[in-house]
């Protein structure tokens, strides 16, 4: 729940009139956006993924790559949105494989939490190594920034690219 009188206030210092027509219900919808976008704290990663938890008799050590999952997320910095897309390559432990929809519903869990960019990265490939169905998994992020193209700098379309890669020799690990 947010200060509704704090905003408005913050309106009436910005010299608009919070009780006109177009802003008589904005500090209510901002509150439901937000309620919506940060709705990732109401969803466990390792509940998501372990739902999706499979035995394969043959399961192989063959890679499975999911890319161009599309998500968007808030800077804790500023408290404006980047978004981009994500892609996870997991290689199967043993003979448990995650089932494929489970991938992007974790990215789209994580994402909707205030956070940067590489924290989105590592929360990721570490939610997946946790989960004990992958020997070694790599996420990929590639992202644009409104807090970089807005303002600052202005820099319109650069892009911000985070890799990580946990197991199979990879130095990064999970705490």
């Amino acid at each position: 729940m947010i200060d509704r009188k704090a905003w408005w206030d913050r309106l009436r210092a910005l010299g608009e009139d919070p009780s006109r027509e177009g802003l008589e219900r904005t500090v209510q919808r901002f509150e439901e956006a937000m309620d919506e976008m940060m709705g990732g704290y109401r969803q466990d990663p390792a509940a998501i993924l372990q739902a999706g938890l499979f035995h394969v008799a043959n399961a192989s050590k063959v890679p499975v790559t999911i890319r161009g999952i599309e998500f968007w997320s808030l800077c804790e910095h500023h408290l404006m949105p980047f978004f981009g897309t994500a892609t996870i390559t997991y290689t199967p432990a043993g003979s448990r494989v995650i089932g494929l929809s489970r991938l992007p519903r974790v990215v789209y869990a994580l994402s909707r939490r205030l956070q940067t960019q590489e924290g989105l990265t590592n929360d990721i490939a570490c939610a997946i190594d946790r989960s004990g169905a992958s020997s070694q998994v790599q996420v990929r992020i590639e992202a644009r920034h409104t807090c970089m193209e807005a303002r600052g700098v202005r820099a319109a379309h650069a892009e911000t690219i985070t890799e990580i890669g946990i197991g199979g020799g990879n130095q990064a690990s999970c705490t």
